[in-house]
């Protein structure tokens, strides 16, 4: 590009961005936030070994960019990063996105006031939707029913039926609109606005909006992986703005320079990624800490911004360069730049484009069974998509022999639109197979059936190598991403089971021998065990795996549920873990649940952020960190943190750990019960409340603190106790807080022992206001 060129055109960004006051660029800059670079699959391959002959390797992923001034969208193929073909659609292209079957490509043409749907198989416009307004920002619902878009110079949002292209609503938001992001439920739909200092939130099912202040305007925004943040590009701030998508509060403002723009985030939401035009930066942000890790320095005025599905690409959209940086993820480093055509654009990423052959994929598993072929190689990226049950309830033959299965990062999942019920994968008895790189999804049974994803059967292994995602799978019996028979053994390394729904064990539902090892259980639901549920012989969680934002229970489900964790036998060890932010409502156990004649083992482990609700008169919120009950129930807590749990309700008891029905709890080795709540009125224990004869809560070197029972004669914030016995050896119960004495202790009998241990601080007393007093030295 000439030297004059490129001024002009940098000069233009600057005008656009930075001036006030002129109307037509306010619409133009409006409609530029579209954002567009998709990410998807075409022509695929499933391979097993050498039992399937080997079709052409498939391209793998494709990147679609945008090119405003040229009318145009280049298609790049990711695996070499080389343009395929130049698509031509309406005036201005700026937003794409890419329904969620893979299928078509959406571009918002701005000047043309039209929508061009692009065949993914051939890159053909196989139509032109005409609207009389400027679309922009496309954003699809999961389901791909509905398409959102804003209109900027009407101050809009639009709601498209996709199926036959109709306008359904025009929904009111703020000055100028310009991006859009959606839950992943699809119950939510956020719409930022440039000349606003609010977010605005539409809720998709009667499309009510409420507003979120975030201190400036809006421009793009993604809605992390797992539901729970939404990160904002602020020009005005020059910041990113988090939203927690719980109570819509702004988390967080993270500066990361001049006027961010498009913004993305990893598929396994580690990561944000923010283009930052006025300093031709990519801005990177690790999400649990909110912290600028680095700033990768790219070409002229990136814009757009997409991650590939297996996260390790990042493609930008360069206005004044003609190009897109691609960004390696692994150290952030920049690959190259493919030149673009005129003034590329935006961003959206999709990942379903073309269906691999699923006859090819049951062939190679018969295969398999009969040991012909023991290995099967599926095309990297490639969607198998499942229509129908191959027997029974099965969507594929059972696995009944030693089998190993290279995902490459293909998925295979049930079509939602299918009218049968089936699960993806069944490990038969003999069966033993080894998957890396593979998600298994949407499976769905009927009443009665176990593990809608996959099914372990007495006598199978599942060995999961890395990179095993089990995500939106459905049964009302037990283990909706995954259940593992009694006799059954599965391993998880590195892996994840998310967004999956089950009567007992929204995750996973193990009655074996199941062993998590750094993978993450997280957005599950179910009625007892959201997280997990495990009544086997074994459960070991260890080195960095989580259980988080699970929710157990409903408005009619009373009794020891178990948001994150329910335990009804064997032994359950959790070493170097988390259980984190998990809901039960309406029952006990928060984050873990354990009953008799369990056994409970926590090693330098959190238990942190997880809520308890009661609903009714007769559900009593218990237990928001850990609940224990049971003659025979055990629990062993060792250099373990409980912190920041809380109950909800009248009558809350035991806000990080309660204790009944002849349950025996130790608490050793610092292990720390700090700033957790009970903060119902009358609650009872803060931090620790254990209740009934035989109850046993034994304290070796742990710390009792910061804990709170709020509301209208709460009591006993640091640990209140009827009938248990408590020991106290090297241990300290210090400033906690009640509304009614006593702030420390609150106990119906004399501890059994109490051995260099101090009860100081609390208020507004320690121990005054207790019927008994826990120990002779402890002061008022």
């Amino acid at each position: 590009m000439p030297g004059w060129q490129k001024k002009w055109k940098r000069g233009r960004r600057k005008t656009e961005d930075r001036r006030e006051g002129v109307r037509g660029w306010r619409r133009m800059r409006a409609g530029l936030t579209g954002l567009a670079v998709v990410v998807a699959t075409l022509t695929p391959l499933a391979t097993a070994s050498t039992a399937l002959a080997a079709s052409p390797i498939s391209s793998g992923p494709f990147a679609y960019v945008t090119n405003r001034d040229a009318d145009t969208v280049s298609v790049i193929r990711t695996s070499d990063n080389t343009v395929t073909d130049t698509v031509s659609v309406g005036d201005g292209p700026s937003s794409v996105a890419v329904t969620p079957d893979g299928k078509e490509i959406y571009v918002a043409n701005f000047r043309a006031h039209t929508l061009s749907v692009i065949r993914a198989s051939d890159d053909v416009v196989i139509n032109t939707i005409s609207l009389g307004f400027a679309p922009s920002a496309l954003t699809f619902t999961p389901s791909g029913d509905y398409l959102y878009m804003v209109v900027s110079a009407s101050n809009i949002a639009v709601a498209l039926r996709t199926s036959d292209s109709t306008v359904t609503a025009t929904i009111p938001v703020g000055l100028t609109p310009t991006g859009t992001a959606i839950t992943p439920d699809g119950q939510f739909l956020y719409v930022s606005c440039d000349n606003s200092t609010n977010l605005y939130v539409i809720r998709t099912s009667d499309n009510t909006v409420t507003t979120i202040p975030v201190g400036g305007g809006g421009n793009g925004l993604k809605v992390t992986p797992d539901g729970n943040y939404v990160y904002l590009a602020s020009g005005t701030l020059s910041a990113l703005v988090v939203i927690r998508t719980f109570d819509n509060t702004v988390a967080a403002t993270i500066p990361v320079g001049s006027v961010p723009r498009g913004v993305a985030i990893t598929p396994d939401g580690q990561y944000v990624y923010t283009a930052v035009i006025n300093t031709d930066t990519v801005a990177v942000i690790r999400t649990s800490d909110n912290s600028v890790i680095t700033n990768v320095t790219v070409a002229d005025a990136p814009r757009g911004i997409a991650v590939t599905p297996d996260g390790t690409k990042v493609y930008t959209a360069n206005n004044n360069s003609d190009n897109s940086t691609v960004i390696r993820t692994s150290d952030n480093s920049v690959i190259t730049n493919v030149a673009t055509g005129d003034f590329p654009n935006g961003v959206a990423v999709g990942t379903d484009l073309g269906a691999c052959p699923v006859a090819g994929l049951k062939a190679a598993i018969e295969d398999a069974n009969s040991g012909t072929v023991p290995t099967i190689d599926l095309d990297p990226y490639c969607v198998y998509v499942l229509t129908e049950a191959d027997s029974g309830v099965n969507g594929l033959p059972p696995l009944t022999n030693t089998t190993t299965i290279n995902g490459n990062h293909a998925t295979i999942k049930r079509d939602t639109s299918a009218s049968a019920q089936f699960r993806i994968l069944d490990i038969a008895s003999g069966g033993n197979l080894t998957v890396n790189q593979l998600t298994v999804m949407n499976g769905s049974l009927p009443a009665g059936n176990d593990g809608a994803g996959i099914l372990v059967r007495s006598g199978g292994t599942l060995t999961a190598g890395s990179g095993l995602n089990i995500q939106g799978s459905t049964t009302a019996a037990d283990g909706g991403g995954l259940a593992v028979a009694s006799g059954g053994t599965a391993t998880l390394t590195d892996s994840s089971v998310t967004d999956n729904t089950g009567g007992t064990g929204g995750g996973i539902d193990n009655e074996g021998t199941l062993t998590l090892d750094g993978t993450t259980v997280s957005t599950n639901r179910a009625t007892q065990g959201g997280g997990i549920h495990t009544g086997g012989a074994s459960l070991i969680i260890q080195n960095g795996s989580t259980l988080t934002h699970n929710t157990a229970g409903s408005s009619t489900a009373t009794g020891d549920n178990g948001g994150g964790l329910h335990i009804t036998a064997g032994t359950a060890t959790m070493t170097g873990s988390s259980v984190t932010d998990n809901t039960d409502n309406n029952g006990s156990g928060g984050g873990v649940a354990v009953e008799s004649p369990a056994t409970f083992q926590a090693t330098g482990s959190t238990i942190s952020g997880n809520t308890v609700t009661g609903n009714g008169p007769t559900a009593t919120p218990a237990g928001a960190g850990l609940h224990i009950t049971g003659s025979g129930a055990s629990a062993t807590l060792d250099s373990t943190t409980f912190t920041a749990n809380k109950t909800v309700g009248r009558g809350g008891q035991g806000a990080g750990l309660h204790a009944e029905a002849g349950a025996a709890v130790t608490l050793q080795n610092t292990t720390t019960i700090s700033r957790n709540v009970a903060s119902g009125q009358y609650s009872m224990g803060g931090g620790i409340h254990a209740v009934g004869a035989g109850t046993t809560v034994t304290l070796i070197g742990a710390t009792v603190t910061g804990n709170n029972a709020t509301g209208t004669g709460s009591t006993g914030a640091g640990l209140y106790n009827t009938g248990a016995a408590i020991s106290l050896a090297g241990s300290d119960v210090t400033d906690n807080s009640s509304a009614t004495a006593p702030g420390g202790v609150y106990t119906t009998n004399t501890f059994t022992a109490f051995t260099t241990s101090s009860i100081t601080g609390n208020t507004p007393t320690n121990c005054q206001g207790s019927p008994t007093a826990p120990d002779l030295a402890c002061p008022n």
